[in-house]
């Protein structure tokens, strides 16, 4: 009896050891190369930029656009190898900034002596030497 339960083990594990062999040849041999990894990332992040440029217009189309969500900008930044820890780094936030003009359609421009003029509203952004801040000035304050 025992000569038949050895039997019967061995062809198990027989059967085993062919079910793990034909499953190691499905992986073995047929990595990735480079090219391929990097074609699969690439596609991965042109996913995560359509995301976030679809985003961007779903929150344009309407008369009265919505702000972009805050994660848009951290996860394009993220994409482009560009975020900085946690995002707070003070370059970051600036960018960020004039940025959230831009996604709210505000045209602006940087004037020699640094402030950032609004052509078309009543406020610019201007640096106070006394104060050593930026500050926001409506165009009325300074008449």
């Amino acid at each position: 009896m025992s000569d038949r339960l050895n039997d019967i083990k061995a062809r198990e594990l027989e059967n085993r050891v062919e079910q793990l062999t034909d499953e190691l040849a499905k992986y073995v041999g047929k990595e990735p190369t480079v090219a391929e990894e990097m074609a699969y990332l690439n596609r991965c992040l042109n996913a995560v930029y359509d995301l976030c440029e679809q985003t961007k217009k779903n929150a344009r189309r309407w008369e009265n656009p919505l702000p972009v969500p805050e994660w848009v900008d951290a996860v394009e930044q993220a994409a482009d190898g560009q975020r900085d820890g946690d995002g707070s780094s003070p370059w970051v936030r600036a960018v960020s900034g004039l940025n959230a003009l831009v996604d709210a359609g505000v045209s602006f421009w940087i004037e020699p002596d640094g402030h950032i003029s609004n052509p078309t509203g009543d406020e610019h952004i201007e640096y106070d030497h006394e104060t050593e801040r930026w500050r926001l000035v409506h165009d009325e304050e300074e008449a």
